[in-house]
């Protein structure tokens, strides 16, 4: 059963807001990829040599459409508690424009 610790519990490194700090589900850790990736959504307005240079432009995280069941048998979880973690990671992995790599 998914608590409320475990969802306050989901949080970013400061210097590094598009990789997950800490969070544990039922006493497993949290790999953010059980539930989606992390995918720079690329602003218009930044250009390909600024783009190599910075290695990232915008990124967001994307919730996987089907539901992962590995992930549930792994963290304990029903399909609803799936979507209520997506819901979590959309939330703090949406950095956009950080600046934190440049």
């Amino acid at each position: 059963m998914l608590k409320k610790e475990d969802l306050d519990s989901i949080k970013t490194y400061r210097a590094l807001p598009c990789s997950l700090q800490s969070g544990e589900i039922n006493g497993v850790y949290l790999d953010s990829n059980d539930f989606g990736e992390m995918e720079d959504t690329r602003d218009f307005f930044i250009d390909d040599d600024a783009l190599a240079r910075w290695g990232c432009s915008n990124m967001h995280f994307i919730p996987s459409e089907e539901v992962n069941q590995e992930a549930l048998e792994r963290y304990n979880i029903t399909e609803e508690e799936f979507r209520k973690i997506q819901d979590r990671l959309e939330c703090i992995l949406d950095v956009g424009t950080c600046g934190w790599c440049i």
